[in-house]
């Protein structure tokens, strides 16, 4: 019986002893379980963030189309044009000479030859409209023949120079002097057509021109050219 009394005073005083650190350890155990549950339920039911929506640009619109090119214009062709003064029913051509054709309007080359007493250079008396005299010789043409040869072979001169083709003006007149040969040995402007660089274009081309045929040796020179440039 003092035994077993002993015993329970024994365990009486431990436990008033000891039982407040039992109970604060298993009091500090419980709080340490109950953190770590709920530390480990946040972590599970962590919400994950949404990720930031990517914007989709639309793509770049095509490029436009280019352009049509369009042919270049081709410069208009400066069409030269000859006359030859129409004789008077008083003055009868020489029979070595064929008859001189009705002037064109329209032309832009006419060999008047200078005003001088009796003929002058292409044997037209002088006053314009006379009527073709001269004697031949040099390339065998006819003093009336030799002028009207002369203003054609200006005409395809002043078509073909690069110079000259694409020119388009009212009037220039020039005297005009040939050498034995045929070529321009002199040129002088009389009238211009109020360009100074037309005109000094339309004097190169004169002052580099050669005829093919020799003017017959009874002409006098100068002879007055009068050239026309038009568009046709």
């Amino acid at each position: 019986m003092k035994t077993a009394a002993s015993e329970a005073s024994g365990a009486a005083q431990w436990w008033r002893r000891w039982g407040g650190v039992a109970g604060g350890a298993l009091l500090a155990a419980g709080l340490a379980a109950l953190v770590w549950y709920l530390l480990s339920d946040t972590a599970a039911t962590k919400r994950e963030v949404a990720a930031p929506p990517m914007l989709m640009l639309p793509p770049p619109p095509p490029p436009p189309p280019e352009p049509e090119k369009l042919p270049e214009p081709t410069p208009d062709k400066v069409v030269p044009e000859v006359s030859e003064p129409e004789p008077t029913p008083a003055d009868k051509p020489m029979d070595d000479a064929p008859e001189s054709p009705s002037p064109d309007k329209g032309d832009p080359v006419t060999i008047d030859g200078a005003a001088q007493a009796g003929s002058d250079a292409f044997g037209i008396q002088a006053g314009r409209g006379g009527g073709m005299s001269g004697s031949g010789g040099g390339g065998g043409l006819g003093a009336g023949s030799y002028g009207r040869y002369v203003a054609n072979a200006l005409q395809m001169a002043f078509a073909r120079d690069p110079r000259t083709r694409q020119l388009a003006f009212a009037d220039i007149r020039v005297d005009l002097w040939l050498d034995a040969e045929g070529r321009t040995s002199k040129v002088h402007l009389v009238q211009g057509t109020g360009n100074a660089q037309t005109d000094e274009q339309v004097l190169a081309m004169v002052r580099e021109f050669r005829a093919d045929e020799r003017p017959p040796a009874s002409l006098r020179f100068p002879a007055r050219v009068s050239i026309k440039g038009r568009r046709p």
